[in-house]
């Protein structure tokens, strides 16, 4: 049974986003535009706060790196950085053009993105869990599962915002 509960923190971080895609698409039904854009520009600022939030983290990272005498350090980084960034880029175009070549609408592309882009960025969240369990750090992993999963909700917003526009958009 303890061999589950990495599954467990990483289903209850993840299974949100499931949740609030689910939740805003039926809310198109009963919400007015003004009212959905309310809550997409919410989501809008809890992503765009933990941008922030991660990009000042990063910033600090880079300055610490950015010295003459760990400048081998920083360009190694830059370039693994740029690296992932055009191979998860070109993955995600990849996987647009697949879609749009199976006869999906570009609604559903666009939304089909977005879940591959932020199915890949989950996957950190994972990591950090994982990490505090291994570390047996179960207070961080409760913590880290909990704000995964308020975020993760957010991120259901996302993927269904293209539909939401679409009134023909079915998504079964």
């Amino acid at each position: 049974m303890e061999n589950l509960i990495p599954l467990l923190y990483g289903f209850l971080a993840g299974v949100t986003v499931l949740i609030g895609a689910v939740a805003m698409y039926k809310a198109r039904e009963k919400l007015k535009p003004g009212h959905l854009g309310v809550l997409q520009a919410i989501a809008g600022g809890i992503l765009a706060y933990l941008a922030l939030e991660t990009g000042h983290g990063a910033a600090e990272y880079v300055e610490s790196l950015a010295k003459p005498e760990t400048f081998p350090d920083f360009v190694t980084a830059s370039i693994i950085t740029t690296a992932a960034y055009v191979i998860t880029f070109l993955a995600l175009a990849k996987g647009e053009r697949l879609g749009l070549r199976a006869g999906m609408s570009p609604t559903y592309a666009t939304a089909l993105v977005i879940a591959l882009a932020l199915g890949v960025h989950n996957i950190g969240e994972g990591f950090a869990i994982a990490a505090s369990l291994l570390a047996g750090a179960m207070a961080s992993a409760v913590l880290f599962t909990m704000g995964f999963a308020i975020h993760n909700a957010t991120e259901g917003f996302a993927i269904v915002g293209p539909l939401l526009g679409d009134r023909n958009a079915r998504p079964r």
